[in-house]
């Protein structure tokens, strides 16, 4: 049986959660944007590319480059493929990859 403490928690969580996504759902209509996903989307297409300069430009460790990535934000997953040289983010659409020491790390997506 579920105690007092637990279910005032549950109900807040559960508040919390429907007026977030009330209101980002409102935000998204009036905007004409997706809203939260597209702020994680755009988040994480960001931190792709900047693992891409870091590994393959500056040619640091996997380690180095997460933290100096998350600096300010969480790490949001992303696929670090080192023999053809590309990072690719999850919640992203974008795909990077490290042409040469000039022009660094590019998308497939123009």
């Amino acid at each position: 049986m579920l105690t007092n403490k637990f279910k005032s928690i549950f109900f807040i969580i559960i508040l919390f959660l429907s007026i977030f996504f009330i209101f980002d759902y409102s935000y998204s209509r009036f905007t004409q944007s997706n809203g939260f996903f597209s702020t994680l989307s755009v988040l994480s297409n960001f931190q792709s590319r900047q693992i891409c300069s870091c590994l393959f430009v500056e040619e640091r460790t996997l380690a180095q480059c997460k933290s100096w990535v998350t600096e300010h934000f969480p790490l949001l997953p992303i696929q670090v493929d080192n023999l053809k040289k590309s990072v690719s983010s999850t919640f992203g659409d974008r795909n990077y990859y490290y042409t040469n020491s000039r022009f660094g790390c590019r998308s497939n997506e123009r």
